[in-house]
């Protein structure tokens, strides 16, 4: 018996003998105020794990069809997003490409019977697909000629066109719908050969199988190497020992240096120094923290006191959360420049001397406001408690 999971659900997709899932499933699309679209991803650990069972599943016996309404490409740098969806995940590793149709096609015709009536309720296709040649010898198509719009892996994966439905009834109806034609297609092929067809194989046939072992331990060696890179981004926020293992390893992989965690800092950076000639063996941005936090915890320092292990309160509480999504929503609708991300900004009084009608947010005592006052420009100050925002005339004084 079919039910309606949501996303989140305790149950695994191999608790069932097929899957039906709306291609957009795992993803939002947001509007910025200049009418770009990002997409971002609502169930991520969900995703992960059901891409897990997806792909056991198929290994299987059992069948998924993917129902594929309108979908975004997405815009603003986000083009060709592949991580934010099941759907996307999937074609991507098949090396399947896909685009949207400008107008949807509503006068499909199904080429496998089963699916005919399908596709006459709910076969408006929004999607199509384009692969190599070889990729295409392990495709059947379901619909479409020079552009495929419904095609089927091994009979076992189905990529479906599927109207948008605007209730959770029509919603239901496709999928019933779907998954009948699919066991009905399935039921018939697998009469039409009888048990043993299977052990009998032709040459190129175990030639095909040997290739698919090939890519799949290709495919395996590139995951494994690409969650190495995931590893390596830890060194953005990793402390102490982990830090220095990760920083470790980068130095090895990328510049074939071998470091000794146990080196002495100290005196290799003296045996560089030349002061003389202005030759230093280090050199950081400031005394803030994060100038110095890399030599900080590699050389064993701590932020946490190991002594310490009951908690007196909370570091961050609700408005300091609170503070930092409002600047990740100031982000998402361009209202923050992404060239604070990371550094690399205009810095305040570079923003007070160039341009028109520049505004420059200095979150600094009076005496930051006296100084820019005595610069000899122009300028309006609001003050509040906190922040003291200045906006520059558009001409400077003669």
């Amino acid at each position: 018996m079919g039910t309606d999971e949501s996303l989140g659900a305790s149950v695994s997709f191999l608790d069932y003998d097929g899957i039906v899932l709306f291609a957009g499933a795992f993803e939002k699309a947001n509007q910025g105020p200049h009418g770009h679209i990002y997409i971002e991803c609502i169930a991520t650990s969900d995703l992960d794990l059901r891409q897990r069972e997806l792909v056991t599943a198929l290994r299987g016996e059992k069948f998924i069809i993917f129902l594929v309404p309108g979908i975004s490409r997405g815009s603003y740098g986000q083009s060709r997003v592949t991580e934010t969806v099941l759907f996307r995940r999937i074609l991507q590793s098949f090396n399947i490409s896909w685009d949207n149709y400008k107008t949807p096609v509503s006068h499909a015709e199904s080429k496998i019977p089963e699916f005919q009536p399908y596709v006459e309720r709910f076969g408006s296709a929004y999607v199509h697909y384009s692969m190599s040649s070889d990729r295409r010898e392990h495709v059947k198509v379901i619909c479409g000629d020079s552009n495929l719009f419904a095609i089927t892996f091994f009979d076992k994966l189905f990529f479906l066109p599927c109207t948008n439905p605007s209730t959770h009834k029509q919603a239901i109806g496709a999928a019933v719908a779907a998954a009948k034609a699919v066991i009905a297609y399935r039921k018939r092929i697998s009469k039409a050969k009888p048990q043993w067809i299977s052990e009998f194989r032709f040459t190129q046939e175990n030639s095909l199988i040997n290739d698919a072992k090939e890519l799949q331990q290709q495919l395996n060696q590139i995951e494994t190497k690409i969650d190495s890179y995931g590893n390596y981004k830890g060194v953005l926020c990793y402390h102490s020992d982990p830090l220095v293992d990760i920083v470790t390893n980068i130095f090895e992989k990328f510049f074939g240096i071998r470091l000794v965690k146990e080196d002495e800092f100290v005196e290799d950076a003296a045996m560089f120094s030349n002061p003389d000639e202005e030759i230093y063996g280090y050199t950081m941005g400031g005394t803030y923290f994060w100038a110095p936090a890399s030599i900080f915890y590699a050389m064993g320092g701590e932020v946490t006191d190991s002594g310490i292990t009951t908690a007196t309160g909370y570091i961050n509480g609700e408005k300091s959360v609170a503070a930092y999504q409002a600047l990740v929503d100031m982000y998402r609708d361009e209202s923050l420049s992404p060239l604070l991300l990371g550094g690399g900004g205009i810095g305040v009084f570079e923003g007070l001397a160039t341009g028109k009608n520049s505004y420059a947010v200095v979150n600094a005592s009076q005496s930051m406001i006296d100084k820019i006052s005595e610069s000899g420009i122009e300028q309006e100050i609001e003050a509040s408690p906190q922040v003291q925002k200045v906006k520059k005339n558009i001409e400077a004084k003669q």
